[in-house]
């Protein structure tokens, strides 16, 4: 009998969990203005895609230690630009 006390307060917890957690809304827009563009491509339209047959026809350089000073001038750089 004890073990469907349990039971039940369980089941009422979680119901009353997932109606307390559904409730919320989400407004992922909020109030953002139109941007416009800081430029025309007026050559848009003939953009031809760049398909690879596999990873290794593109080669991509080892990243720098993070230790070295091209690694702390990098990341600095980053920082500036996100403001």
């Amino acid at each position: 009998m004890k073990t469907n006390h349990i039971l039940i307060a369980l089941c009422l917890l979680a119901m009353s969990g997932l109606w307390t957690a559904c409730s919320k809304s989400v407004n992922e827009m909020g109030d953002l203005a139109p941007q416009a563009p800081a430029s025309l491509d007026l050559d848009a339209g003939r953009w031809r895609p760049v398909l690879l047959r596999n990873g290794g026809e593109m080669a991509l350089e080892a990243p720098a230690a993070p230790n070295s000073a091209d690694y702390a001038r990098e990341l600095q750089a980053a920082k500036t630009a996100a403001g």
